[in-house]
């Protein structure tokens, strides 16, 4: 369908491009990979919950190392949705900690792309997890938003570090979804 528009003469089409399509197919494509290795992994769990962890351990590697530099970003994106999904599905388990001390590790360490997605996931961790989970990932959230108005408030001209600055609205859109529930 092609809507043409009288007053700048400029047609276009309501199609969605094609790229659109191909992401959006890749993403359901590869959460539902997730969802289907995160039940392989809690029906695992039952029986091994050192095998849990060592596959929370390689994907940290993952998430660490990232593979070659062509792939690095895929890598490192999977491996934090994998992460987040496990630490989710698993509550009241160690492998929560685990996650979220990997994550904890990695979070501007050094300032990254995967910086606002760990965030989410954390995010995730603490609405769906434990009470334990919950405050170990509030306080974290708040140690980031001091850090990043205290780095704010010391380098105020200075454009080169950014430390924590970069992903403190993250934390605070997080925060805020996650008392309200938004999505």
């Amino acid at each position: 369908a092609v809507v043409s528009t009288q007053s700048t003469g400029i047609r276009r089409s309501n199609r969605p491009k094609a790229e659109n399509v191909y992401t959006n197919n890749l993403t359901i494509l590869r959460d539902a990979i997730i969802s289907s290795l995160v039940g392989v992994i809690s029906a695992i769990h039952l029986t091994n919950p050192q095998t849990c962890q060592g596959f929370v351990s390689s994907a940290s590697n993952q998430l660490l190392t990232g593979g070659d530099q062509e792939n690095h970003m895929v890598i490192s994106n999977n491996a934090v949705n994998v992460l987040g999904a496990i630490a989710t599905h698993l509550t009241d388990t160690e492998t929560v900690k685990m996650v979220i001390q990997i994550f904890r590790h990695k979070l501007c360490n050094p300032p990254s792309h995967l910086d606002s997605q760990m965030i989410r996931q954390l995010g995730e961790i603490m609405v769906h997890g434990n009470n334990e989970s919950y405050s170990e990932v509030l306080t974290l959230f708040m140690q980031i938003s001091s850090r990043a108005c205290s780095e704010s408030k010391a380098n105020k001209d200075s454009t080169e570090h950014h430390g924590y600055r970069h992903c403190s609205f993250t934390v605070i859109r997080t925060v805020v979804c996650t008392w309200w529930g938004w999505d």
